[in-house]
């Protein structure tokens, strides 16, 4: 039974070996299917460059939310890659590959002045962090909101190149989602948590 395993074992080995290409090719179509990639063919995103080719669209439309304070809640969007720019979210630079671009959010108040601003969620999960999104790519992303204390506020979510520009410096506020918050006081009760206005 040794010896039988002891020839065996050479065959397993290069029956193992042989298997590498075909799993490496199953986890590139997997990443593909995500429109992310590992290729470094394309220039790196710049957000002074490419700032009108990056969209973000909101899963469900609605103008304004209704929440209690230090609620979290879920907004869902999608981010899509119409330049000819390859980029990446995360926290550090890349050498040769420009700064990360990561989705958040800010508040305003009525009056227009900042808030707050969310920390920063990547659109890499992370078991692919590090990848690109390629040319012509989406990718879904989630943004956790925590509702304010309560008042009247503009939330306005969108693209940052970290250490580059938000990407409203570039384009105006035209590509920003923008949503009315509205954060209940504790004495309001309303069930429907977001309407269209």
């Amino acid at each position: 039974m040794i010896r039988r395993l002891k020839r065996l074992l050479p065959v397993m080995i290069l029956a193992y070996a042989g298997m590498y290409p075909y799993l490496a090719s199953i986890l590139y179509r997997k990443i593909s299917q995500h429109g992310l990639t590992t290729q470094a063919d394309y220039p790196y995103f710049d957000m002074h460059r490419d700032a009108r080719s990056l969209i973000l669209q909101i899963s469900e439309q609605t103008d304004r939310m209704l929440c209690d304070p230090r609620e979290i809640f879920p907004l869902k969007f999608t981010v899509t890659n119409h330049s000819d720019s390859s980029l990446s979210s995360g926290t550090e630079e890349r050498p040769g590959k420009g700064a990360p671009v990561n989705i958040a959010y800010r508040l305003f108040l009525p009056d227009g002045s900042l808030l707050t601003e969310s920390r920063r969620t990547f659109f890499s999960p992370p078991a692919l962090h590090g990848q690109y999104l390629a040319p012509e790519n989406s990718r879904e992303v989630t943004l956790l909101v925590t509702c304010p204390e309560p008042g009247e506020y503009q939330l306005e979510a969108e693209a940052v190149q970290e250490g580059v520009a938000w990407q409203s410096d570039i384009t105006g506020r035209e590509l920003s989602i923008r949503i009315r918050i509205h954060a209940r006081n504790p004495e309001e009760s309303d069930p429907d948590r977001s309407e269209s206005l």
